[in-house]
Parts: C-alpha cells; structure tokens; sequence
C-alpha cells in the first residue's frame, strides 16, 4: 500500500446491489412541497462537502427528514445508505466522495 492511501474503510456499502427492484415507483408526496426541506438539505449538505466543512447536525436533520418522505421501502433504504456513506467520507475528509454521495440521494427523492 501506498504511503498516500488510506485503508479501506470496511462500513462504506456498495448500494447498487444489495437491494431487490421492487418495481415500485410511486414517490409522489401527498402534498406539493414535502420533498422541497429534504431537497434543500441535501443541496446545503453538498455544498457543505464542496467546501471542506463537516456539521453533523445537518447529517442528523436530514437523515430525519429523509425518514419523513414518502418513499418506496427499496428508495427510502438507498437514500439512506447514501447519505450515511455521504456522512462516513466527510469525517474522513473525502469531500468529493461525500458531494457525490449526496448528488446520488437527489433522484431518490425527487
């Protein structure tokens, strides 16, 4: 291993395959404006990551707001595991790794 390289960190999960298509694609909210908070979030979250800074409490706020929306059970997992992975590179400085993470999420809830 290279002096530059950091070891692989073990709790950073592929998502593309660990969960089933369930063929549900029904993410409409019951109301016009649920997603805009997460969305706002999340774009807050990965201009956060562009600059170099880690806040955990946004982490927090939009792991809570995630667990809000409506979702697909398979979206709703994805998501998630996006935004912890998200979460793990920023603490480990990999801002552009965590910003990539975070642009993943947006799909998924929109």
């Amino acid at each position: 291993m290279f002096p530059f390289q950091a070891e692989a960190d073990s709790s950073i999960v592929s998502v593309g395959s660990s969960y089933p298509h369930t063929g549900s694609s029904d993410t409409r909210p019951s109301r016009p404006g649920d997603r805009l908070p997460a969305n706002r979030i999340i774009d807050l979250l990965i201009e956060e990551a562009r600059s170099g800074a880690v806040r955990p409490e946004l982490y927090d706020d939009a792991a809570n707001l995630l667990r809000r929306q409506r979702l697909s059970p398979r979206r709703a997992a994805l998501a998630e595991q996006r935004l912890q992975n998200a979460r793990r590179y920023a603490y480990h400085q990999e801002f552009g790794l965590a910003a990539f993470e975070l642009r993943m999420i947006r799909p998924l809830i929109a």
